[in-house]
């Protein structure tokens, strides 16, 4: 999909149309005329659709808004990356071994998305070994999901720790959920202190 990229909101919903913020670019509403047909994308329950709509018509009173049509042509799309944020969380991982749990190991995430997380552990792992993971995420329960090692590092040569990737592999999306929406609260809170 090719072309200017601009963000909306829902606003309302209807049984044949919704109402959606007016896009905006560079603090102008986006030029756009009645009839266009244009793609759009939203992201429910932790996964992201596709569909095509069509501009019925433009309100500016009470707000700006667009009225579009039904969405149609409505697909699932592939999320491929997650947005990241450094973050120090605990961790309780556990490895995943044929006939063998071996005792659980702490450890701290360095930063963490809705696709996978990096933790700073004291032992070493390996690619492709599976583990279990209880993460602690603030003001909600722990999630606990099932990942697989994708990299591990190690920062520095005298110090036994290593920075070990975890992609997830099952997860609920609703724990999804949670660590997405802790990951852009964390974001906008960077944002309002100026970092």
């Amino acid at each position: 999909m090719k072309g200017e990229v601009y963000h909306s909101r829902i606003e309302e919903i209807y049984p044949d149309h919704l109402v959606v913020a007016m896009p905006m670019s560079k603090g102008y509403p986006v030029m756009f005329s009645k009839g266009n047909i244009f793609y759009g994308k939203v992201i429910f329950k932790g996964s992201a659709y596709q569909f095509s709509s069509t501009l019925l018509e433009k309100k500016v009173y009470p707000l700006p808004v667009w009225v579009i049509s039904e969405p149609h042509n409505i697909k699932q799309i592939q999320q491929r990356n997650f947005v990241r944020i450094d973050a120090r969380l605990a961790v309780n991982v556990q490895l995943v071994q044929l006939n063998d749990f071996p005792e659980p190991m702490d450890a701290i995430t360095r930063d963490i998305s809705g696709g996978g997380v990096l933790l700073i552990l004291k032992r070493r792992l390996y690619n492709g070994d599976h583990v279990k993971l209880e993460i602690n995420i603030p003001t909600c329960a722990s999630i606990r999901c099932n990942g697989q090692i994708v990299r591990v590092e190690k920062p520095q040569e005298d110090v036994m720790v290593y920075w070990t990737a975890v992609r997830f592999t099952e997860i609920m999306e609703s724990d999804r959920s949670k660590i997405i929406q802790y990951v852009f609260k964390k974001q906008l809170e960077r944002r309002q202190r100026g970092f």
